[in-house]
């Protein structure tokens, strides 16, 4: 058991030296005040959370050398304690407090690099949050380190098992559960048995917990027969730029495309590029946090892309009503607005092209696909208002011809009056359209120049 002196040392002081240590929010902390948690959530429990009781009485002043001394200790001492708590299969609230501890101190705590550094860490902390249900079932590798390999590890385990292709998803799961189960009540001698002839993976330390040991050893043989088992198609890598790690699909394809505020049907026919479509994400990432990561950053890069200095529709505010000179000055805003979206993609691609580099969730295609879907669209827009600018001054005109531009939310009716114009220009922009927004007309792309020479038949 646990030594409980050693427990209210390390539970109780564990957030008296600064804010930086609060388990929910760090940012929440009050300044000038330290705040201490009298109450750590049992981490065992996968539904329904203890309440903290917060103080905000200061308690504690540390220098920044006193506050690295103290979580060196504190994260050295909760590893030892977890070891101990694991090696003997203890079964109480203090084993999954410390655990839920070391998860606090590894996110939380700059100062608990002995954490990561620790080799040790990664393998038992996995096993305590598979133990503990913390596991989110439609990842295969949810909870599970990035330092810690699966597939093409060496292992000392051999499985039994003849019906490998009958095992699912949910089945190679829940062998997890049912091998940790095992392990904590186990009769001893026989625990011992097969702890010893387990406890030699070459990759992993050897004051890993031998519980710790078994488990990655399984999970690395079963991960092998499924691989030589099932189709090579259902094992991919992570969609995560600085993850890519090789893992199992959960269950068929699903492919949808992420919807915005730009998706009206005038939008979605300017463009012939079609929205990357993506599948559920438990085919697209190994774990949660490698999802919830790239969804973070598409998140961002949609938002920057629908910035309100970019007026989609910037020609509504136009109160001119002859036609003629609300065409043309629909074009000219037009051009200034794809300057300004033409900066803003270059900026975008240049900030993730450093992201990328600095372990970000967004690949190049990712965010290369997105923008190209913008470029199309508001290039066919130009493309229509470059055109009508031109036709309009023509002798010879349908004077029924409701033209792009002419009016004030031309956009909203031009799906049907207007859509064999639009799929005449968007068919030409697929060919002479650059990769850019046009708004530069000092060397007039080949698009316009086309439609130019076309223009009759564009408005026929």
């Amino acid at each position: 058991m646990i030594s409980g002196v050693v427990l209210g040392v390390v539970l109780g002081v564990v957030v008296k030296v600064s804010p930086l240590y609060h388990p929910r929010n760090p940012h929440n902390a009050q300044p000038g005040t330290n705040q201490t948690v009298t109450d750590v959530p049992n981490m065992g429990k996968p539904t329904g959370r203890a309440s903290l009781c917060v103080s905000t009485t200061p308690v504690w002043t540390a220098t920044d050398r006193e506050q690295c001394e103290f979580v060196t200790v504190l994260a050295a001492c909760s590893i030892e304690l977890a070891k101990q708590a694991i090696n003997t299969h203890e079964n109480s609230d203090t084993r999954d407090n410390i655990a839920y501890l070391l998860q606090v101190l590894g996110v939380l705590c700059k100062q608990s690099a002995i954490v990561s550094d620790d080799a040790s860490y990664a393998p038992m902390i996995y096993y305590e949050r598979v133990r503990m249900g913390r596991a989110h079932p439609d990842y295969f590798f949810d909870g599970l380190p990035r330092s810690v390999s699966i597939f093409g590890a060496p292992t000392t385990l051999t499985l039994t098992a003849t019906n490998i292709t009958e095992i699912t998803f949910e089945d190679a799961l829940d062998d997890r559960l049912n091998m940790i189960d095992k392990l904590e009540t186990m009769p001893t001698e026989r625990y011992n048995n097969l702890c010893t002839s387990n406890d030699k993976l070459e990759d992993l330390p050897a004051d890993v917990p031998k519980p710790a040991h078994v488990l990655i050893s399984r999970m690395r043989s079963l991960s092998s027969a499924l691989r030589r088992a099932h189709p090579q198609s259902t094992f991919v890598q992570c969609e995560h730029q600085a993850c890519k790690r090789l893992f199992w699909k959960h269950g068929m394809s699903s492919m949808s495309s992420k919807n915005d505020e730009i998706d009206a049907e005038y939008w979605t026919v300017c463009s012939s590029t079609p929205k990357p479509k993506y599948d559920t994400m438990g085919n697209r990432f190994c774990s949660r946090v490698c999802a919830d990561q790239w969804t973070d950053e598409w998140l961002q890069l949609s938002s920057s892309l629908q910035q309100t200095d970019i007026c989609w529709e910037c020609d509504d505010s136009i109160e001119e009503t002859k036609a003629s000179r609300r065409i043309s000055k629909a074009y000219k805003k037009a051009l200034k607005r794809n300057e300004m979206a033409s900066r803003c993609f270059r900026g975008l691609r240049e900030h993730y092209k450093t992201k990328a580099k600095r372990g970000g969730a967004l690949s190049k295609s990712h965010v290369l696909g997105e923008l190209l879907v913008f470029t199309d669209r508001l290039n066919v827009d130009i493309g229509l208002l470059y055109a009508a600018q031109i036709y309009i001054q023509l002798p010879r005109q349908r004077e029924s011809l409701a033209l792009p531009g002419a009016a004030k939310g031309w956009r909203l009716n031009a799906p049907k009056a207007l859509r064999n114009a639009m799929l005449r220009v968007e068919k030409l922009a697929r060919v002479g359209a650059p990769d850019e927004p046009i708004h530069d007309l000092l060397d007039p792309p080949r698009f316009l120049k086309t439609l130019r020479s076309r223009v009759l038949h564009i408005f026929e």
